[in-house]
């Protein structure tokens, strides 16, 4: 039994000797697109929960005048409606904003989706 583990490893090590640049050449290759893979997972992964919880800060700190959290804002005299994540919700006149819970809502009192403001 040792003469084949032995006879194993003499062969294991002629094919070292013979490869030995092609072998080193494959392992670091491997590696740097290993490691290249995981860092672009790493900052998707990284990317999307700020992102998650950037909206979820946004949506939070925008609250109406009883404290409830709303998701949607429109102008009184206005009659388009905007998510509050929509850049043409910053615009809007914080005097005279009015805010919904839903785009139903919103619908219901005569105001339709602003263009470009995605749900």
């Amino acid at each position: 039994m040792g003469a084949i583990v032995h006879e194993m490893l003499q062969g294991f090590k002629a094919f070292w000797a013979r490869r030995r640049e092609e072998i080193t050449l494959v392992s670091v290759i491997l590696m740097v697109s290993f490691l290249s893979f995981s860092l672009g997972r790493f900052s998707a992964t990284e990317s999307t929960s700020h992102t998650q919880a950037l909206q979820q800060e946004t949506t939070a700190a925008v609250k109406t005048s009883t404290g409830e959290a709303t998701q949607f804002v429109a102008l009184k005299t206005g009659s388009v409606y905007y998510s509050v994540l929509c850049k043409g919700a910053e615009k809007l006149d914080e005097a005279r904003r009015v805010y919904f819970d839903s785009p139903a809502e919103a619908e219901a009192s005569g105001y339709t989706l602003a263009r470009g403001c995605v749900r």
